[in-house]
């Protein structure tokens, strides 16, 4: 599984790294000239960020869909589907590094936010970075001081919503691609993916909106603390059934009707 993980690793990690090195190095130029008064600086930055953003997206999810389609139905699958590894490790390896490029992405842009607002608030005065950070210190304390076992719970929740919804969209383009490339009708297989992967998501997103209205009348009978509790923990049992549901169909097709070019 580490080797698995590793070679799916260093197979993607450099456009991974040089996009988001750039998006950081766009952010601080930006920064640079926000504080130096520079609109040259500012407008080259500000487009080298934007244009960035967009293509880190762009690139991941082509980094994703790279790392299912060429290893498992091209002619690599041949090399890959007869290691003597079980087909659980290939899929779950290419899954995790897939949520692995999600994150370093998303980590990125968050960053370069932060770098950028730092710009912005010692524009309007040279202490006001330090004095916000200080702030910003005590007030992390003070709540981490006063959180509640409730609060506690809700971060909880809302990191699996996240984590489970993460996940469910990588197995849904996985279970879309072994689809279309299952089988002998194969034309037009980007127009059929797009369609199905569309479809698949806006089912996933009824399944969300059933529970929600569902769970509407909840908030007079057990309060709204205790039906947004319910809420999520049924929003991650949804994921968690999707993603097995997705799973297992992706590993029958693979297994029984794949038929590689």
């Amino acid at each position: 599984m580490f080797k698995l993980l590793k070679h799916d690793i260093r197979d993607s990690y450099l456009e991974v790294v040089i996009l988001c090195g750039a998006l950081l190095l766009a952010s601080v130029v930006t920064m640079l000239g926000i504080v130096v008064l520079n609109p040259f600086l500012m407008g080259i930055g500000g487009l080298m960020w934007t244009i960035l953003a967009f293509a880190i997206g762009f690139v991941i999810l082509k980094i994703v869909v790279k790392n299912f389609h060429s290893k498992l139905f091209t002619n690599v699958g041949y090399l890959t589907l007869t290691t003597p590894v079980s087909i659980d490790k290939i899929l779950i390896s290419k899954i995790l590094v897939s949520m692995l490029w999600n994150f370093a992405a998303m980590l990125t842009i968050i960053v370069s936010y932060v770098i950028i607002i730092a710009g912005m608030m010692s524009f309007v005065s040279p202490d006001v970075l330090i004095e916000f950070f200080g702030y910003f210190g005590e007030y992390i304390i003070r709540a981490v001081r006063a959180i509640t076992f409730n609060q506690i719970l809700f971060v909880i929740e809302g990191g699996l919503v996240a984590l489970t919804g993460s996940v469910a969209s990588i197995v849904t383009l996985l279970f879309v691609l072994t689809l279309v490339n299952t089988g002998r009708g194969r034309k037009y297989k980007f127009i059929k993916a797009l369609v199905i992967y569309i479809g698949l998501t806006n089912v996933l997103y009824i399944f969300w909106y059933i529970m929600i209205f569902s769970f509407l009348p909840g908030i007079i009978r057990f309060g709204p603390e205790v039906f947004l509790h319910l809420l999520l923990w049924a929003i991650i049992i949804i994921n968690i059934l999707w993603i097995v549901g997705l799973y297992i169909g992706s590993r029958m097709l693979i297994i029984k009707k794949l038929e590689l070019e």
